[in-house]
């Protein structure tokens, strides 16, 4: 019995270890490719979710991603997840966070599907509103893009709600 005890005990820490130090992470950046896709600095590619810009060659693509690398250029930054970990070109997708001043505790990345089951699909009653804790002076790179102007809002539709999905609609009428 305490065999097993001991083995559960040391999997639980070890979950928990590696779960925090994931959610800690902060990254540099190494390349914006254009206004809602960028490379971390460890090679790994990160397209942001909620909105659309303009790709390569196309009227307005240089401008937003200058603008996004002005924006976030030499800066540390956080990805946060959401339900959805990665597009059909192998993405990551997420919420860009910066100027946290520490480690930011995001929500879980299912945290709307779950409030979507717990509602059984009615009306959502807990939007994550709020920066995330060690993140609240910070900015949603996502979100201050759209009150720029330079990229539109964007979701898949039937797809089910983003944790920020009703904030960044916000930004568009403000």
């Amino acid at each position: 019995m305490f065999c097993v005890i001991f083995v559960f005990s040391f999997f639980v820490t070890y979950m928990t270890v590696n779960l925090v130090s994931a959610k800690m992470r902060s990254y540099g950046v190494g390349k914006v490719i254009d206004g809602d896709t960028i490379v971390l600095d460890n090679g790994e590619k990160v397209r942001l979710l909620g909105i659309d810009a303009p790709d390569k060659g196309i009227e307005g693509s240089e401008k937003t991603t200058v603008v996004l690398e002005t924006l976030i250029g030499g800066k540390k930054v956080w990805v946060e997840g959401d339900r959805y970990k990665e597009d059909q070109y192998g993405r990551r997708l997420g919420w860009l966070w910066m100027n946290c001043e520490s480690v930011p505790e995001f929500k879980p990345e299912k945290y709307m599907e779950k409030v979507y089951l717990r509602n059984r699909g009615n009306t959502y009653t807990k939007w994550v509103e709020e920066n995330p804790i060690g993140c609240r002076g910070g900015i949603l790179v996502n979100e201050q893009l759209l009150k720029m102007g330079v990229v539109e809002q964007y979701f898949v539709e039937g797809e089910g709600e983003l944790k920020y999905g009703e904030r960044l609609r916000r930004a568009m009428t403000e």
